[in-house]
């Protein structure tokens, strides 16, 4: 429930897939290149956001059909991950009496891959 706890937390899980239409926007790609950087993506369990690696690469030109293919890698810090969700756990009494020590709590991974088609005239996502 803490994603509804806060006007900003309902707003950063409602506007995913609008950042999703417009990740792609503003950048000059070139075919083949990868381009790397860090973003913050909303934290669902309601605490600061997460931290992310994210590459963008240009991976394909589709001249006769007017598009292209654009492909983004996001990876979310995996200590941040991994504390919100064993402190979430914990809160919420999933453990019950058995909570284990945050250092016996697997570390956890988060990696999204997104593929978009890309209309070349209007930038619109096919």
């Amino acid at each position: 429930m803490e994603i509804y706890s806060t006007k900003e937390s309902v707003e950063a899980n409602a506007i995913k897939d609008a950042l999703q239409f417009y990740s792609f926007h503003g950048v000059k790609y070139k075919l083949g290149e990868e381009l790397e950087g860090k973003l913050k993506v909303a934290n669902n369990f309601g605490g600061k956001p997460f931290e992310t690696d994210v590459s963008f690469s240009l991976d394909e030109i589709n001249l006769e059909d007017g598009n292209s293919v654009i492909r983004m890698k996001q990876n979310v810090n995996s200590e941040q991950l991994t504390n919100e969700t064993y402190n979430y756990l914990k809160k919420i009494g999933t453990f019950g009496s058995n909570i284990p020590k945050r250092k016996d709590f697997p570390s956890l991974t988060n990696e999204t891959w997104t593929a978009s088609r890309v209309h070349g005239e209007t930038g619109w996502i096919i």
